[in-house]
């Protein structure tokens, strides 16, 4: 058996074609047993971690989603505390007054963002939302997109029809010789391209017969691309080259040569830079870190979320009423001078009964209690 076994080696090493062909089935087989072998590791471990990988994808998810919100309220909570420290405010006044400074910035954020172009486009998806939440008006309202619909593929159906062609045949030559006797500088352009409309119309519906169920959309949008083009809505600017300016004769490139080279000799020489290199690394580094810590899809998301519920709730838009009407009463207040007036009242009225206060309350509170209400609105604490 020995002896076989080492002829039948033999034999197959012998001829060259065999012993790659020999070599080739080794190297496959190897392949898939070490194939099989990472497989097998890559089960083993998804068998040992998948109790651990919902709990590692929820958190990679809300880490993801949640980092720009967790930014912007850092950044918020550490402006509010430096400004705190450069005005020398009080922690505890400032916790005070926080209601109040919160219904100021909130009503600022709803009258800027009302007065701007995006308050319109807020406004127009909210009235939007509420038509469409009405009863079966969605419904109704795919129902007619369905009915323009069918009414353009009718349209479409009915230019494409065989007996159509002879038409419009004999309609272009009507019209071309109909232009072809008039005088160029007196015939009327606005009726001409008038009754060109059923040649172009003719040409969007045959081409827009070859694309099938999109032949509608297809129709639709060259329809109106051409139209905006042809009363002007689109334009496409043309670059003119003036004619006026000449080319440089050789004595004139001579003499401009001449000067970069005694500049070259006389300035010293500075490190080249590429044009615009800085400009797009400091815009590219922008754009890199909006991407990765922009919040402006989740604001969008949590805005759409919000008008939904208050599209549902009709009661929810006293939050955005008041911080509006807060707003306009403050404005009206500044121009009126009505804060002025008070503000100056209530500076009198405190001078004049500030002697009989605090004689009030030297009697009435201790003096360790009125020396701790001191310590605390002196802000001698450094905050952190």
């Amino acid at each position: 058996m020995a002896e076989r076994g080492g002829a039948l080696v033999n034999r197959l090493t012998s001829n060259p074609e065999q012993r790659m062909a020999l070599q080739n089935a080794l190297y496959n087989t190897a392949m898939f047993v070490m194939l099989g072998l990472v497989c097998a590791a890559l089960a083993a471990l998804y068998n040992m971690m998948y109790m651990f990988l919902t709990p590692m994808l929820w958190a990679v998810l809300v880490g993801t989603v949640m980092f720009p919100l967790k930014r912007r309220v850092t950044d918020i909570t550490q402006g509010w505390l430096e400004n705190l420290q450069d005005n020398d405010t009080p922690l505890s006044i400032a916790i005070l007054v926080a209601p109040y400074k919160l219904l100021y910035n909130a009503s600022e954020i709803v009258f800027n963002t009302s007065m701007s172009a995006t308050g319109g486009m807020i406004a127009s998806v909210y009235i939007l939302l509420k038509i469409l939440s009405y009863e079966r008006t969605f419904v109704y309202v795919i129902s007619w997109i369905g009915r323009v619909y069918q009414i353009f593929d009718s349209f479409i159906h009915f230019f494409g029809k065989p007996w159509i062609f002879p038409l419009v045949v004999l309609y272009f030559a009507i019209y071309a010789t109909w232009i072809y006797f008039q005088d160029r500088k007196q015939i009327n352009k606005k009726l001409a391209r008038s009754l060109s409309l059923p040649i172009w119309i003719y040409g969007l519906s045959w081409i827009s017969g070859w694309f099938g169920p999109f032949r509608v959309l297809f129709f639709g949008g060259s329809a109106a691309v051409l139209g905006a083009l042809s009363a002007g809505l689109l334009r496409v600017d043309v670059e003119e080259h003036d004619s006026s300016t000449t080319t440089p004769t050789v004595a004139e490139n001579l003499l401009n040569e001449a000067e970069e080279k005694i500049k070259d000799v006389i300035e010293p020489e500075r490190p080249k830079r590429l044009p615009g290199t800085t400009e797009v690394n400091h815009q590219s580094l922008q754009s890199l870190d909006s991407a990765l810590t922009g919040d402006a899809f989740i604001r969008i998301i949590a805005v759409l979320c919000a008008l939904l519920w208050i599209v549902r709730h009709d009661t929810a838009l006293v939050i955005i009423v008041v911080p509006f009407l807060f707003a306009i009463l403050r404005r009206l207040g500044e121009v009126l001078g009505v804060f002025n007036f008070l503000s100056t009242t209530s500076s009198s009225f405190f001078e004049t009964t500030y002697p009989t206060i605090k004689k009030v309350v030297d009697v009435t509170v201790a003096g360790p209690l009125r020396q701790f209400v001191k310590v605390l609105s002196q802000n001698k604490t450094r905050i952190c």
